[in-house]
């Protein structure tokens, strides 16, 4: 896991062009989350959907469709309404499994 700190760091350093995007993963961040969703409840990769893209499961949208949309600028929110087989806790599942993966492959700084 990582600190509310370090996802800051990791959002700012890769411009992170709309804030209340940014805003939002912190405060979801900072929230006391007890149970963890399962992995396999949030998205999955079946060689018989969509030729084995990982999709949301129990959906048909990549979740690469995700990043690109905040990529680009949407908030989540934009994202949900377009996409209403995806599940907000889906959406923030995989954003904590991609940030926290992303994080673990970041070379940290040591302090002296």
């Amino acid at each position: 896991m990582f600190t509310v700190d370090e996802l800051d760091r990791f959002l700012s350093d890769r411009g992170s062009r709309n804030t209340s995007t940014r805003s939002s993963l912190l405060a979801y961040h900072r929230k006391q989350y007890d149970g963890a969703m399962d992995k396999r409840r949030i998205y999955h990769s079946d060689p018989e959907i969509m030729g084995g893209v990982s999709v949301f499961t129990g959906t048909r949208v990549p979740v690469d469709s995700l990043i690109a949309h905040l990529k680009a600028g949407d908030s989540l929110e934009q994202f949900l309404e377009g996409f209403p087989s995806v599940s907000r806790e889906q959406a923030e599942g995989f954003l904590e499994y991609a940030l926290s993966e992303a994080l673990e492959s970041t070379p940290r700084e040591h302090a002296h």
